[in-house]
């Protein structure tokens, strides 16, 4: 909002002492792109999936609690589309593995909530209740992660983000 243009997530099990001395690491970027930047979208049925359309009115101004009116604006039109295939192509390495999805919310959730599990998986260790219970400790998170989503963004929020992509389990185990 005040950047004044549409953003996206990154997370995962990437943490950047790691990724600056190029150790193999991995991150879930979810972007959806508005359709006035989406020119020429991800082909459907392309191994990193299409973006959805997304239902943000970038026309009228938004308004964020505690914020002034922001007003969206599209790309100029001389840059690339923005499309998940060039979006990796900018940050994709070697060391440095990109999936990219559509779900924002779970990918912004994955890496907020993780937090919490990992918090109850510390008590866990330091309480010295072993490792059985701390897995099942972030089992239950993941599952509750799922639910949390599913509660506040069902429209958009898709289970796998949390299970399949970086930002979910392997961010969990990472924390």
């Amino acid at each position: 909002s005040k950047l004044g243009i549409y953003c996206g997530a990154l997370s995962g099990a990437n943490i950047a002492s790691e990724v600056a001395q190029e150790k193999y690491s991995e991150t879930t970027i979810a972007f959806d792109p508005p359709p006035m930047d989406s020119k020429q979208p991800t082909p459907e049925g392309s191994r990193q999936g299409s973006p959805q359309t997304s239902q943000v009115d970038l026309i009228a101004p938004h308004k964020e609690p505690g914020s002034r009116s922001t007003r969206l604006r599209s790309l100029p039109a001389d840059y690339p589309p923005l499309n998940h295939a060039n979006i990796k192509k900018l940050l994709h390495r070697p060391y440095f593995h990109v999936r990219m999805v559509s779900d924002v919310a779970g990918v912004s959730l994955g890496g907020a909530l993780k937090n919490i599990v990992a918090l109850a998986a510390g008590f866990v260790e330091g309480l010295g209740w072993g490792d059985n219970a701390k897995a099942a400790v972030m089992r239950v998170g993941i599952l509750e992660q799922v639910k949390f989503g599913k509660k506040f963004f069902a429209d958009t929020v898709r289970a796998a983000t949390f299970t399949e992509e970086s930002c979910g389990v392997a961010d969990m185990i990472t924390s």
